[in-house]
C-alpha cells in the first residue's frame, strides 16, 4: 500500500510538504506542488480520511449507522444520505451493526474513535432512550433517525406514524372499502402501533367497526407478508383490502 512516506521520497520532500499539497490549506512553491501531485497521481495514493481527521482534529466525514442494509428502506435510506452527503462534500462510512443496543452503541462509540463528527443512527429499535441523550452530549453531530425523543427533539427525524395510519385508512375509505385488513409489523418498536392508532382514530371518525381478528402481525419482511396474508385468508374474515407496513410485506402478501 502506498503511503505518504513513499510519495514523500519519491518527490523529494518532507512527509510534511505533501501533507500541506493535499490539504490545500498552505503555500506551497508552485514546481513543488506540481511534482508532488504528480507522483500522487502515478502512486495512485489515496489519503487516510480517518488519520487525517483525528490529526486536524476535524473531519468532512459523515458516519451511518442503521440495520440491515437488505431491507428495501435501510438500503433507500442509506441512498439518500450518500447522495445529499456528496452535494455538501462529505465523505459517507455506513456501519450495519446487529439490532441490539449494545452493537449500535459500539458502532457509535468506534466511529468517534476514528474522528467522525457527524453521526447518524437508525436506533428505533432501541428500549434506551438515556444512551442516545448521554451520546447526544457527547458528539455533537449525532442525529437519531425513525425515533423521536423529546429531550433532543432537534437531533431527531423521524415520520408521523400516526398521520401515516391515518392517510392509509382514509385512502382506503375513500376507494369504498369498509372491511380492511392490516398486516403490521411485530417488532418491538412503536412504528406499528402509532400506524393502527392513526387507522383507528379514522375508523371511529367514519363510524366503521375496527375488527381485531382483521389485524395480523408478523416479521417486517417478504416472508412475514406472505404468512400474514395466508394467516388472513384463513380466519373466515371477510376483507375487501389491506393496508401493509411496509413495501417488503405489502409484496409478500400481494404473492
Amino acid at each position: 500500500m502506498v503511503t505518504l512516506k513513499h510519495v514523500a521520497e519519491k518527490a523529494g520532500v518532507s512527509t510534511a510538504t505533501v501533507s500541506r499539497v493535499i490539504s490545500g490549506k498552505q503555500v506551497v512553491a508552485a514546481d513543488v506542488k506540481s511534482r508532488v501531485e504528480r507522483i500522487i497521481e502515478e502512486t495512485g495514493y489515496r489519503p487516510n480520511q480517518n488519520a487525517r481527521a483525528l490529526a486536524q482534529n476535524h473531519s468532512n466525514l459523515l458516519a451511518l449507522v442503521t440495520p440491515d442494509l437488505s431491507q428495501s428502506f435501510f438500503g433507500a435510506l442509506a441512498s439518500s444520505v450518500i447522495e445529499e452527503a456528496e452535494q455538501l462534500g462529505l465523505h459517507v462510512s455506513i456501519s450495519s451493526p446487529a439490532k441490539n443496543e449494545a452493537s449500535s452503541l459500539e458502532a457509535i462509540r468506534a466511529v468517534r474513535r476514528q474522528g467522525y463528527k457527524h453521526v447518524l443512527v437508525d436506533n428505533s429499535w432501541s428500549s434506551s432512550a438515556q444512551s442516545l441523550v448521554q451520546l447526544s452530549e457527547e458528539v455533537p453531530g449525532l442525529v437519531v433517525l425513525n425515533r423521536f425523543i423529546p429531550s433532543i427533539a432537534s437531533r431527531c427525524v423521524c415520520v408521523d406514524n400516526a398521520m401515516g395510519g391515518m392517510i392509509a385508512a382514509n385512502h382506503m375509505i375513500e376507494q369504498g372499502h369498509s372491511r380492511i385488513a392490516f398486516i403490521t409489523s411485530n417488532s418491538h418498536i412503536q412504528d406499528p402501533l402509532d400506524r393502527l392508532y392513526g387507522a383507528k382514530q379514522v375508523f371511529n371518525q367514519q363510524g366503521i367497526a375496527f375488527i381485531d381478528a382483521l389485524s395480523v402481525s408478523a416479521e417486517p419482511t417478504l416472508e412475514g407478508g406472505k404468512a400474514a396474508a395466508i394467516q388472513l385468508l384463513n380466519s373466515n374474515e371477510t376483507f375487501t383490502a389491506v393496508v401493509a407496513y411496509n413495501d417488503n410485506m405489502a409484496i409478500g402478501a400481494m404473492n
